[in-house]
């Protein structure tokens, strides 16, 4: 029994124009980690010509007795923080020649990353490895952003 077939390649609807990612999230935080994962994003964002996202979250310390004193200091710390990590990426990325924007929020770190990286339809997301110990039995970052599964995920050691 013979059935013939068409030699051309059977071609997709949709083709996004572009193989590798057109928009790169990295999470930033001022840790030597997360510096490694910004280099990484960077490359990668200039490989690809792709748009670079760091994404800073903010997130606020508990206090037990809504201590203003505490929540102040902690808010300076988290300003210097901000300040420190906008004027590296100004400095770095003008050298690197990629596109970027610096995005802060405050939240938990997952769910914030996750919503930043839907809101600019993010193809990767890139963040340094934790080095908490804790992080290993209780789960990570890295390992929260995996299990949303809304785009692969490099984590940088």
């Amino acid at each position: 029994m013979s059935t013939e077939h068409d030699a051309s390649p059977q071609r997709s609807s949709f083709e996004l124009g572009t193989d590798g990612p057109t928009t790169v999230l990295v999470a930033v935080d001022g840790s030597q980690s997360a510096g490694r994962a910004m280099a990484y994003a960077a490359g990668l964002a200039r490989r690809n010509k792709a748009r670079l996202v760091a994404v800073y979250v903010r997130k606020m310390p508990v206090t037990l007795a809504g201590d203003a004193y505490v929540t102040a200091g902690a808010t300076a710390a988290l300003d210097d923080i901000e300040n420190e990590l906008r004027a590296g990426m100004r400095e770095e990325l003008s050298s690197w020649g990629v596109d970027a924007d610096f995005v802060v929020c405050s939240g938990e770190p997952v769910h914030a990353l996750a919503e930043i990286a839907k809101r600019y339809r993010a193809d990767a997301i890139v963040v340094g490895s934790s080095t908490n110990f804790l992080h290993r039995i209780v789960g990570s970052l890295p390992a929260s952003l995996i299990r949303k599964g809304q785009c692969p995920v490099t984590v940088v050691p």
